[in-house]
């Protein structure tokens, strides 16, 4: 009964199969065909067919089946019929199975025909190998191809894949560059089609446009009118920004529009935008001065900035974004942080004023605005605000004449307009302040009367009463005549104020004067840092030269802190930190001194951790550091749970200064005893059963307990040292008692830390405790730590269960492969056979992997030039083993690191790299491999090399870089070695790059570059 049902799911699984393949077939007629042509495309040229190609396929290999098909099952034929289906399958079959190598040379000479007839059409057409159609275009030279050739050849692609490209571009900027109105008819014909094919094909026409110049105008007002997509307009904002000023024209200047008027292009590509801003400057006035003969391009360029901007304010953020701007006239199209709307009313205004600097009637230059819809409050009020005064002096130049009574009645007219809003600006502001500064007696009256007319009546004391209440009791808004008089009263004449007094007189008891000027809705300072609470630390520097750290501190403690918001213990920390950073000598002078004076638990910290960084470096001797130990241990906090974060730490930094001490071997005499009672204590309090530690060996260096471990075992191995004993009691029984006690991952890490030194300074203890030590059973075992952090050690390396080791090698971590790889190049091999470690290593699961990490991270470690000779030929000797071992081809990937070792003699790094590609084709860094090979010109195997990783799948990039190397080294190569050349050559040729076929040939002048 199960095998029947078990049947049934493998014909329903069948069933499945046969619908969806059917499902595929109806949505696409012949498509299985095209993808069966695919997959072999793929397999022998590990690159996509794109849409020509696959149109090839349905129009040969599609048509052959559909074709011989009918006839089997009784459609009429002919001889002559069957001719012609024979002589396409023949054909179309070298299309897909014929050598790109032996194809090169018919390649060539369809490419350089002057006069392609059908066949040659018929066969270029026919092409489903995607790197034939490359070259062909690369090399194609007659302009008789763009009419004949079929659509699917010469669009672009509508995608981009990682392969895809446009393989007619060469071809067609060829076209471009010899007769451009030809290729830009072409385009204009198949627009429509290109417009289908996305986003993508029409930034790729756009961007081949780019040569163009200014003939492409009409075609870039419809790429931009086509799509909006940001890589499109991009594409056009870089060839708009390349065209001659003196050659722009209206489509120009409307192609511009396009895309400065699109907010998320300009919110994302400012830069940009900018520049095509000072582009549209510049062409309204080149160099400053008028275009010859063409006034109409530069009001046409007036109507487009307008235009943008009326566009760009109906965004719903430009109202708020326009409010922040306080002053328009200091904004500047060079100013690289300001937003692309405060640069697009700058350049209105500097079009302005060149305008007004050329004697452009005031009505002309503003005559946009009146035809402009700005639906943003005050924009156009500021803005005639703003190049009013920015042209005075250009207007008013004669005082008494018609351009200057324009003038005056454009500014009377913009001064009534500003009363009218709700906000004054600084620009309106002071555009105001500038009537009353330079017009005349009856020029002042005039806008006087103008602010009155607009302002009203100043309220009486009733009206004023009135407001004050309603304030009061319902935070009334103040009328916006009121507020306009006050906001203006720092500016306004006497004469006008008098009558409003009250209501100022009122308004300043309730909120205080009014600002002399109107202040920005929003401000950008830089606030200084202020470090050490404000206080400085020169003069203390001084003092201690003088007089010494310990009067310094008291002296320090003693000064008031300027920022009393500061933590003192922060600040004179900090101080004392810097002081002894700069004047280490100094300072490690009487430290019981200085030690008596600080009380403060945080002082002390940054007091003693900054001599413990100085004595790091060798800065003072070791008597100092002695007395520095010293005093640290005198002041040590409580040690029960209860003495906080910051004991705790002052803990860590007196356990640090112990640890550091011992390992120097200093003796700190009656310290010694006490320190070793109090550390040991530290370590009982903080020993507990735990295994699930996310990290152990961080918790536990992080901590009081673990670092009191460490110091204890240092006065342990440093009294094996001095004595030549055993280990002593105290620090024997800690260590004991925390291996033979339920687990504690914190306190076996910090063994597992110091493993290496306990098993050579005391390898009698070492070997009694092996079981608990060197077991890899379980994560929290001293040996998972020491293997990740420890000092490497190759003799306990070989200690380890060799399963296990096998195990944890496949984790890949840095630590243990570090490990791993120096035991392998040390001379006594505590591995044994090299070839026998790593054949059971790439038997795990994740072996391979693991292999080639080793082998990758010794080729990193023999990288460095003072790398010792017999080290470098160990590691070669191990990638010799590792290639002799009959490994799995993953195993092998690393080896290609080994290219960036330049220690490696250079015959012996070609032969087994060449070795290394005949079982690994694909290995780590073959670009390295690439460039490195190709350095060696007169080498045989470097050319079987290079040819080998042409042959290899690849990323586009390395890929690219690989075939770089390899024609630089077909170029170079010594002519003796024909057999190698040619093979490179033949590789260079199925790699995309056919013109290698010809690279002797005087002719291949005419053929393109890949």
């Amino acid at each position: 009964m199960e095998s029947s049902s078990e049947d049934l799911d493998e014909k329903l699984r069948g069933l499945k199969s046969a619908v969806d393949a059917l499902v595929l077939e109806e949505n696409d007629p012949g498509g299985f065909r095209i993808r069966q042509v695919a997959q072999l495309v793929r397999e022998q040229t590990r690159r996509e067919m794109g849409a020509a190609e696959r149109n090839a396929a349905r129009d040969s290999w599609s048509k052959f089946y559909r074709d011989t098909s009918s006839v089997l099952h009784g459609a009429d034929s002919s001889i002559d019929a069957a001719g012609r289906v024979w002589e396409g399958l023949v054909a179309a079959i070298g299309q897909l199975f014929l050598a790109l190598p032996e194809r090169a040379e018919r390649l060539r000479e369809l490419a350089l025909l002057e006069d392609p007839g059908p066949a040659d059409v018929a066969e270029v057409a026919m092409m489903t190998d995607p790197r034939a159609g490359s070259y062909f275009f690369r090399a194609a030279v007659s302009s008789r191809w763009l009419s004949l050739l079929p659509e699917e050849r010469l669009l672009p692609e509508a995608t981009l894949a990682e392969f895809d490209r446009w393989p007619a571009t060469p071809y067609l900027r060829r076209i471009l560059a010899a007769d451009p109105p030809l290729l830009l008819r072409w385009i204009e014909s198949q627009w429509e089609r290109i417009c289908s094919l996305g986003p993508h094909a029409i930034a790729q026409t756009a961007h081949l446009l780019r040569d163009a110049g200014i003939l492409a105008c009409p075609l870039m007002l419809n790429v931009v009118t086509a799509s909006k997509d940001r890589s499109v307009l991009l594409r056009v904002a870089e060839w708009a920004g390349e065209v001659d000023a003196l050659e722009r024209n209206r489509k120009w200047a409307q192609v511009i529009e396009e895309i400065i008027s699109n907010r998320e292009f300009t919110d994302h590509e400012t830069w940009i935008s900018s520049q095509l801003l000072r582009a549209l400057v510049d062409t309204a006035y080149p160099g400053g001065e008028p275009r010859p003969n063409d006034g109409k391009l530069t009001n046409g360029v007036r109507y487009v900035l307008v235009a943008a901007l009326d566009r760009q304010l109906r965004h719903p953020n430009a109202r708020w974004e326009i409010a922040t701007i306080n002053d328009l006239s200091t904004v500047s199209l060079a100013d690289g942080n300001a937003q692309f709307l405060d640069l697009l009313l700058r350049a209105v205004l500097d079009v302005a004023k060149m305008d007004a600097g050329h004697s452009i009637a005031l009505d002309e230059r503003m005559k946009p605005f009146s035809k402009a819809e700005i639906t943003v409050e005050a924009v156009r009020e500021r803005l005639m605000a703003v190049h009013l005064r920015e042209c005075y002096h250009l207007d008013n130049e004669d005082a008494n004449g018609p351009r200057a009574a324009t003038w005056w009645n454009a500014a009377v007219k913009t001064a009534t307009e500003a009363a009218r809003l709700d906000s004054i600006w600084a620009d309106l502001f002071d555009f105001l302040q500038h009537l009353f500064q330079v017009g005349d007696r009856d020029e002042c009256q005039r806008v006087e009367m103008a602010l009155e007319e607009e302002l009203g009546h100043a309220p009486n004391e009733v009206m004023i009463d009135q407001w004050q209440d309603s304030y009061a009791n319902h935070h009334a808004p103040l009328p916006d005549s009121w507020h306009a008089v006050r906001q203006l009263s720092p500016i306004l004449p006497a004469t006008f104020l008098t009558p409003w007094q009250p209501l100022l007189r009122r308004l300043e008891e309730i909120a205080g004067p009014p600002p002399s000027r109107p202040e920005p809705a929003w401000t950008v300072t830089d606030t200084p840092v202020i470090t050490h609470g404000g206080l400085l630390s020169a003069p203390f520097a001084e003092q201690a030269r003088t007089e010494g750290p310990t009067a310094t501190v008291e002296a320090l403690l003693n000064t008031p802190i300027p920022n009393s918001t500061s933590d003192p213990g922060f600040v004179y920390g900090g101080i004392i930190a810097e002081l002894i950073a700069a004047d280490p000598a100094t300072w490690a002078k009487d430290p019981a001194g200085v030690a008596a004076t600080i009380s403060d638990v945080a002082i002390q910290i940054s007091y003693f951790n900054g001599l413990h960084r100085a004595y790091q470096d060798k800065k003072f001797s070791t008597n100092e550091f002695r007395a520095v130990v010293n005093a640290a241990f005198s002041l040590r906090p409580a040690d029960d749970a209860s003495a906080g974060a910051i004991n705790c730490s002052f803990q860590i930094v007196i356990c640090l200064l112990l640890q550091r001490a011992w390992n120097a071997d200093l003796d700190l005499g009656e310290t010694a005893q006490s320190a070793i009672t109090w550390l040991d204590h530290l370590v009982s309090d903080w020993t507990q059963p735990r295994t699930s530690t996310h990290e152990p060996i961080q918790s536990a260096t992080a901590s009081a307990g673990g670092n009191a471990l460490r110091a204890l075992i240092a006065w342990g191995l440093h009294c094996i040292r001095a004595t030549g004993g055993e280990l002593p009691q105290i620090v024997r029984s800690r260590l004991e008692r925390i291996l033979e006690a339920e687990p504690d991952d914190q306190a076996l890490a910090i063994i597992g830390l110091c493993l290496t030194q306990l098993d050579r300074t005391s390898p009698h203890w070492s070997r009694e405790q092996a079981e608990k030590l060197f077991l890899l059973d379980h994560e929290w075992r001293p040996a998972y730590t020491w293997l990740a952090y420890g000092t490497p050690d190759s003799r306990l390396l070989a200690r380890l269960d060799r399963q296990r080791l096998y195990a944890t090698i496949c984790t890949l971590s840095r630590g243990t492969l570090e490990r791993v790889a120096l035991a392998l190049i040390n001379d006594s091999a505590p591995l044994g056979s090299v070839r026998t470690f790593l054949t059971e290593l790439a038997t795990r699961e994740s072996g391979p992997a693991a292999v080639s990490a080793v082998l990758s991270r010794l080729a990193w470690m023999i990288g460095d030039p003072s790398t010792a000779s017999p080290q470098v030929t160990h590691a070669c000797t191990v990638w010799e083993e590792a290639l002799g071992a009959n490994l799995p081809p993953a195993a092998l990937a690393g080896a290609g690191q080994y290219a960036n070792a330049l220690t490696i003699d250079a015959d012996v790094w070609l032969d087994l790299t060449a070795q290394t590609l005949l079982q690994q084709p694909v290995p780590e860094n073959a670009r390295k491999i690439a460039e490195r090979a190709a350095s060696y010109p007169n080498s045989s195997t470097a050319l079987r090399i290079v040819a080998a990783l042409l042959d290899a799948p690849a990323d586009l990039f390395t890929a690219g870089e690989i075939q770089r190397y390899a024609r630089s080294l077909l170029q170079s190569a010594d002519p003796n070695l024909a057999a190698d050349r040619h093979l490179l050559k033949t590789a260079l040729i199925n790699a995309g790059h056919v013109e290698a076929a010809f690279a002797d040939a005087k002719s291949n002048s005419c053929v393109g570059e890949a």
